[in-house]
Formats: C-alpha cells, structure tokens, sequence
C-alpha cells in the first residue's frame, strides 16, 4: 500500500499557518458567543473553526466545535448547516480511526444532503463512506459507493469533488492490479486540481504517481520527477508535513 497520511480530502483543501489559526480562532469564538450575531454567521464561524482544528490536528477542538454547530443548526431546522456539521463529525472520526462511528455520521449526512437534493453533498459522503471501505482494505465495496460518488458529483459539476474521485479511485485501482487505471486517474486529478487552483490536492496525486513508478515500473527517472513536482507545491503552500514526506521519499 502507498504511505499516504489520512487527509480531510473533500472540504478541507489546503493547509492553515499556526499562527494564522490562533488569530482567526480568537475572533471567530468571540462571533460564536455573541448571540446577537446572525445565525447564520455563527453557524459559518462553527465550521471554520472545526476546519482550522482539523488542519492543524486539533481533532478534539473539531470535535468540539462541529457538534456545537450541528446543535445550533437543529436550533433553527437548518439541514444544510447540519448535514456539513454530520460531514464534518465524519471527518474527524476517520482520521482518529473511529470508522464505525464516521460511517454514521456520513450516513447521517447523507441523508439530510438527499433531503435538501444537494448532489455535491451526497457525492461526497458516498466518497468518504467508500474511502473508510478502502482504508478498512475492502476493495470491492468502494467501487459501488465510488460509482454513486461519480454521478452525482458530474451532475453538481462539482470540480474539486470530482479531482478527489479521481485520486481516491487512482489509489483504488492501484490496490487491486490495475496500473494503468491508477495512473491515468492521478493525471486527471491532478489536471483538476492544477485548474481548480488547488495545489494542496494536485502535490497529493503527483506525490501518489511518484509512488507508482516506484513501486512498480521502477522507473525512477519518472517517480523522481513527479516527487520533485510535488515538493515544489508543498513548498510553496507551506505544507511541512508533506514536505518531509517528499524529501523522505
């Protein structure tokens, strides 16, 4: 299997400074207490700061944040407010490794996002519900979630969703023999990526088609390439985790 550091790979699309997190956190707390605040301004601090957290591996502060605003939401019946806050539940429960209870949460939000027939937002729990499939090393079940993923993301046009199909299925086809598929996928996701202005995503797929020529066509001068590439982008987005995962490799 490919290292690959467990990512949030649909709404979360970059890295935050820790020093920028800090400030940001301080005054979206002070837009969270203060109750004359819209609620839909404090239901939108909620999320930035579960966001904030989870970039910077606060999981216990996502945690935290994105059930307060899932109970603000039910405050008002907003389902669109509560289903991100479900998503975002999720998202955290799988990278700390809590599959079982991630799944609900996506389950969950799945539901309300077909409630409100928000197909960006069903694709991406379908997504996520087949992604916890794959990491659990069950690679026939993510096909079925992956296809559902696909149609609703090309109806909603939603690029960004659709580039982390794409890597996600490149991974996929990668774990059960299929290298040229694997291949093929990377390149589109990080094409969408490039043209979404997402160099967080696009220094992911060059890192994973890195890894592929490594592990299997041994060419080094093209694993070399797409590594150097994907330096550069983490780089210049400050992304230092990845940086020394680059530099590793």
């Amino acid at each position: 299997m490919l290292k690959q550091t467990v990512l949030t790979p649909i709404l979360i699309m970059g890295t935050v400074s820790v020093v920028l997190a800090i400030s940001s956190t301080d005054s979206l707390r002070t837009i969270v207490s203060d109750t004359s605040q819209p609620h839909e301004v404090r239901l939108q601090a909620l999320h930035d700061l579960t966001l904030i957290s989870s970039n910077n591996s606060m999981h216990d502060s996502a945690a935290y944040y994105s059930t307060q605003q899932l109970e603000l939401a039910r405050t008002s019946g907003d389902k669109a407010w509560m289903a991100d806050a479900l998503f975002q539940k999720g998202m955290t429960a799988r990278t700390t490794g809590e599959y079982d209870r991630a799944i609900v949460h996506f389950t969950e939000a799945l539901k309300l996002y077909d409630e409100i027939a928000d197909l960006s937002g069903m694709g991406r729990c379908n997504h996520m519900i087949g992604r916890i499939h794959y990491d659990l090393r069950d690679f026939e079940t993510p096909f079925s979630f992956y296809e559902k993923c696909l149609n609703q993301l090309e109806k909603a046009q939603d690029s960004i969703g659709l580039a982390y199909y794409y890597k996600d299925m490149g991974l996929l086809y990668h774990d059960v023999g299929n290298m040229k598929k694997a291949v093929q996928f990377n390149h589109i996701s990080y094409s969408i990526f490039m043209q979404q202005g997402d160099k967080f995503g696009a220094a992911h797929s060059l890192n994973n088609l890195g890894w592929f020529y490594t592990l299997h066509s041994r060419d080094l001068d093209s694993a070399l390439f797409f590594q150097k590439r994907s330096l550069t982008l983490n780089k210049e987005i400050g992304n230092i985790e990845s940086i020394a995962g680059c530099l590793s490799n």
